[in-house]
Order: C-alpha cells, then structure tokens, then sequence
C-alpha cells in the first residue's frame, strides 16, 4: 500500500525526508533511537543540501507560518520549486501540504502544477524514531491540478 502512496506522492521528497537525510547522517545506527525535532529541526532559515548526483537541492525553512487545515505550519521551500508545509512537535514531523510546479500527469503532454493537502497529515516522523522504521499511511487528499479542478482522494 505504501508504494501506492508514494507513487502518487513526490517520491523524492520522501526519501529524502525519511531516508536522505538518515543517509547524511554517518553516525546513524541501526535501530537506535533519535529525535525528530533533533533530527529535522524545522526553525525559519534552517536549510539542507541534497546532493543526488544530478545536481542536488537545497531547502530551506521560510520564516512565517502557514495556515493549513487550522494548524500553523513552516514552509520549506526547495531549490528546485517543490514546496511542503510541515509542523514538528510533540506528534512528530508531520507533512500537511506539499506543491510541486510541474508534475508529469499521465495523459498531459505538458507538466502541471499540482498541490496536495492531507487530512490527518502524514506522518514522516514520529517524536522518538529509530533508523529504518516503516508507517502504515492512511489520510484523505485534497488535490488541486493547474487548469483541471480539485479532486478528493485518499491514501491507504
């Protein structure tokens, strides 16, 4: 089920949520325990930098916070154009929204912006975590296609 999700999520954004940044961590072990507000401090100007081999990204955390769904978010913007409103607390790191300004839709000849707000965000980390630990997903979508409409959906 979960490569269902992510198929239609931004892969990479996953990864390098939930694996990329594990990965440029060398002093990660296996199984033990770590924090996520540790780990992926979301403060206005905190950045990262991806190097995939092909180019790499940065993102960086904006400074306001963002109403989504009721509940204040930070807005981590990539180098690249994809953008996440995010939140990390007591609940872990959550993921509430993302936008990605052109996705490659089956049956569109040209990318679209597509935008995506879940409901209850999605878990990408939870408070305590540890290297290598698997979520079950499920949360309703609300996505919104450029020049198509807004769609619901959901995520299991």
């Amino acid at each position: 089920m979960t490569s269902l999700f992510l198929s239609n999520l931004r892969t990479e954004f996953f990864v390098r949520l939930a694996v990329g940044s594990v990965l440029s961590v060398t002093s990660m072990t296996a199984g033990a325990e770590y924090s996520a507000a540790e780990f992926f401090p979301i403060e206005p100007d905190n950045f990262w930098v991806y190097d995939d081999g092909d180019g790499g990204w940065t993102t960086t955390v904006e400074p306001s916070w963002v109403d989504v769904n009721g509940v204040a978010t930070r807005q981590l913007t990539d180098s690249n154009g994809w953008t996440s409103w995010m939140t990390n607390d007591e609940s872990g790191l959550r993921m509430h929204r993302s936008f990605s300004p052109d996705e490659d839709l089956p049956g569109h000849t040209e990318n679209l912006a597509v935008t995506r707000t879940y409901f209850p965000p999605v878990k990408v980390l939870e408070p305590v975590f540890h290297s290598g630990q698997h979520y079950a997903l499920s949360v309703e979508v609300t996505i919104e296609i450029e020049g198509l409409g807004t769609f619901p959906g959901s995520y299991t």
